[in-house]
This record gives structure tokens, C-alpha cells and sequence, in this order.
């Protein structure tokens, strides 16, 4: 039988996340794995528009992507969250 030393699972904020967390932790636990949580971001995402000179009130505010960045790090701060609770609790080694 294959034995798994080093296992990667993509966290992110879907609903089937906990499913494939509970699924990595239990065959990590089963093998003395040590298991890898990876969380991907879009690209920024700047509309034509914030870079026109169209009047004020039809562009993005002049913070948009400022405003991007910290959704985006919320949202990977909650993903690694979820992932080190899971993984944890199970007393798996976790990165």
C-alpha cells in the first residue's frame, strides 16, 4: 500500500471545502501526513472604468482595489482558519 507523507488540499469558501478538509484530514491522520492548505485569489479586477476619465459618479470609488485587498484577505483568513480548526483538532502537522 502507498504510503502519503505530504498531502495538498485547496481551502477556499465553497460549500463542499469542509467535505474535502474532513477527507484530507482523515487520510493525513490515517498516514502520519503532514498536510498543506492552499488558498488561491483572483487577479485583481479593476473595470475599465476606474481607469477612464468618465464623470465620479459612474467610476469605482478611487479605494476599490484597496477594497479588493481586504476582501480578499478576509476571505483568506477565514479559509486558513477553517483549515488549521479541522486539521488540528485531528492532530495533524499543518502548513
Amino acid at each position: 500500500m502507498t504510503e502519503f507523507k505530504d498531502l495538498l488540499v485547496v481551502v477556499d469558501n465553497s460549500k463542499t471545502c469542509a467535505t474535502r478538509l474532513d477527507v484530507a484530514v482523515h487520510v493525513a491522520s490515517r498516514f502520519g501526513a503532514h498536510l498543506t492548505g492552499f488558498f488561491v485569489t483572483e487577479p485583481p479586477n479593476f473595470p475599465v472604468l476606474a481607469q477612464s476619465e468618465f464623470p465620479a459618479h459612474v467610476r469605482p470609488p478611487s479605494d476599490y482595489g484597496e477594497m479588493q485587498h481586504q476582501a480578499w484577505r478576509a476571505a483568506a483568513l477565514g479559509a486558513q482558519q477553517r483549515f488549521r480548526s479541522r486539521a488540528e483538532v485531528a492532530g495533524n502537522t499543518t502548513e
